[in-house]
């Protein structure tokens, strides 16, 4: 394998060139940044539901604060419930799932206790 930067010869397998530094384009380093892109785009899509779920929970909690509906103590531990179990799942949503179920039914579970908490609180 010649390294196309600057042509010095380096062996099959090596991410780097040893004179210029330069990443050689081989499977192995297309493969890593195809995995690391997934990566990035999985706790962006993350962040976005976990935002969403926060923002969804303290109008909801306003609504039933300043609003003219009134909210009994119950609820209050019903919502701190519901938030507490969606942030203790964060964690497998950033791990590298081997089932294919936790992959697809998770951000389903954080809409789904969104609106709950939603619904509870107004």
């Amino acid at each position: 394998m010649i390294c196309p930067k600057c042509g010095c010869r380096v062996e099959i397998g090596m991410k780097k060139c040893p004179v210029c530094g330069s990443t050689l384009d081989n499977e192995y380093t297309r493969y890593e940044k195809k995995m690391k892109r997934k990566r990035i785009q999985k706790k962006a899509i993350g962040s976005v539901f976990l935002i969403f779920d926060i923002i969804r929970t303290l109008i909801g909690v306003g609504i039933a604060l300043f609003g003219c509906v009134g909210i009994m103590e119950g609820d209050y531990l019903f919502a701190a419930s519901i938030i507490l179990f969606g942030l203790s799942l964060i964690p497998y949503w950033y791990k590298k799932a081997s089932n294919r179920f936790i992959a697809i039914i998770l951000p389903v579970l954080f809409v789904l206790m969104g609106f709950v908490v939603l619904l509870f609180t107004v």
